[in-house]
């Protein structure tokens, strides 16, 4: 499941994650957004490149280590096509190193499944 992309609501927004880290009955889910914090740390998906074909992207996503959100599996809807590894291994380095800057303990393993 690592890896996995993901449809979910959130806040009341529809969010695109990848799943980074499995619990029992939990997935912690990096997801992007459609607006730019230039003064953070962040991957850039295009919905034209292979990262934005598996996520289904419909426009430019901003991923960022502070957004994050555990959520249940059944309330996810699973995309067809995993993440590539380079993006795992991407938003896993920024949630990771986020974490580690803020103190917050929750952060996903620092070693991506191969």
């Amino acid at each position: 499941m690592r890896g996995a992309t993901v449809r979910f609501r959130l806040a009341g927004n529809d969010r695109i994650g990848v799943v980074i880290e499995v619990r029992p009955d939990l997935v912690h889910v990096a997801y992007g957004t459609s607006e730019p914090h230039d003064d953070w740390p962040q991957v850039v998906v295009r919905p034209e490149t292979r990262q934005g074909r598996a996520l289904v992207l419909r426009e430019v996503t901003y991923f960022s280590g502070a957004n994050t959100s555990w959520e249940s599996p059944k309330d996810m809807q699973f995309g067809k096509i995993p993440c590539t590894k380079e993006l795992l291994y991407a938003r896993v380095e920024l949630v990771v190193n986020h974490h580690a800057q803020t103190g917050d303990e929750s952060s996903a393993s620092d070693e991506p499944a191969g």
